[in-house]
């Protein structure tokens, strides 16, 4: 294709449901679109040809960065999106972009990927993080892992610190309590994770991934051991453990009613990520669960100071916000100060008027 400057890659199977918002968000300002469909019986190969995509037909072998690889050695572009069909782009002038990129003066850009959580599309229940999703082409980057498959960018010789930020949003739907209901991605995600460990090379990523499917199926016990496993093999092979597992980690301890033994290594997970607000706020529920409330005030001070605006991490909504003046406003009551309290509550209402649980505390003061 000449004069191809982006091109969308992206695999799919039987995504009729989300394929067109997605390939609607992003017509106006790519080039080419790249799908590799994985076997899809729906509507999706129709509906990709209706954009004006490329669709390659590829039979599925388990393995997802096989079929990602297809597209990008399909794509002609000088530069490489990569989005997932329950994936959106927000709406951008096609020439600010182009403009964005040629200016960029790097060969990868991250954007700010934002994935909603719960039962419905909720500004203030969303995880956002930067992710690496658009590069130059033929660089020698391609997907690597069977499943949760990542670029490798470690490997093509590339310096990933000089990665630069584009201001464009990835809205996400994927985690929606009623998409992975339906999708029932997590015994697919389990048997692939499991056939992934029992290679003796395997990236110490898939014992986190593994972790976080038993964590989202309440399996706590399970998710702590496989958590700590992949920090182990993490260290082992000389490797600064990601945010993202101590973020899990304490994540399953505090969900799990273990207050005391988070607060006994959660000092040391801060001081590798001293600026990572989720961790702080992990820190301040533990400590009001333990009754240490002078010390969770102040923690919570420090997530109210440090926001959520840092995309190098995996960032929970309200962690810096209404979450965090939530659990002072809790604080302040076991204090038996009922005036500082609600203060607070409205306060967090003020940031989210839909937060539930800020209600149901208020309701007592009335």
């Amino acid at each position: 294709m000449d004069n191809c400057f982006v091109s969308m890659c992206m695999i799919v199977k039987n995504e009729e449901e989300f394929l067109p918002s997605c390939l609607k968000s992003v017509q106006e300002i790519v080039d080419e679109i790249i799908i590799v469909d994985t076997g899809s019986t729906d509507s999706s190969i129709e509906i990709g040809k209706s954009f004006g995509a490329k669709v390659i037909s590829h039979k599925w072998n388990n393995n997802f960065a096989e079929a990602r690889n297809i597209s990008l050695e399909n794509a002609n572009g000088e530069w490489i999106l990569i989005l997932d069909a329950d994936e959106t782009l927000e709406s951008i002038d096609r020439t600010l972009f182009h403009k964005y990129i040629k200016e960029s003066n790097v060969d990868i850009l991250s954007l700010e990927l934002v994935n909603y959580y719960g039962d419905k599309i909720d500004e203030n229940r969303i995880y956002t993080m930067a992710q690496s999703r658009l590069f130059k082409n033929r660089l020698g980057l391609k997907f690597e892992n069977s499943i949760h498959e990542t670029i490798n960018l470690n490997d093509a010789d590339m310096d990933i610190h000089n990665i630069q930020h584009l201001p464009i949003k990835i809205h996400h739907l994927g985690y929606l309590t009623q998409v992975t209901e339906k999708k029932k991605k997590n015994e697919r995600n389990m048997n692939l994770l499991h056939t992934e460990i029992k290679n003796d090379k395997h990236s110490p990523w898939m014992e986190y991934h593994l972790a976080s499917e038993y964590y989202r199926q309440k399996k706590y016990e399970t998710a702590f051991l496989y958590c700590n496993e992949s920090i182990k093999r993490f260290l082992l092979a000389g490797l600064k453990p990601s945010s993202l597992l101590y973020n899990l980690k304490y994540s399953i301890l505090v969900t799990s009613g273990s207050f005391n033994e988070a607060l006994k290594g959660i000092d040391k997970a801060i001081l590798l990520y001293p600026d990572y607000v989720d961790l702080h706020f992990y820190k301040a529920v533990s400590l009001y669960h333990e009754g240490m409330f002078n010390e969770c005030i102040l923690t919570l001070e420090h997530c109210l100071a440090l926001g959520e605006q840092n995309l190098a991490y995996l960032t929970m909504s309200g962690t810096g916000s209404y979450q965090a003046l939530f659990y002072q406003a809790l604080s302040f009551k076991s204090k038996g100060n009922p005036f500082m309290s609600k203060k607070l509550l409205l306060k967090a209402l003020e940031i989210y008027p839909e937060y539930k649980e800020a209600k149901e505390e208020l309701l007592g003061f009335s």
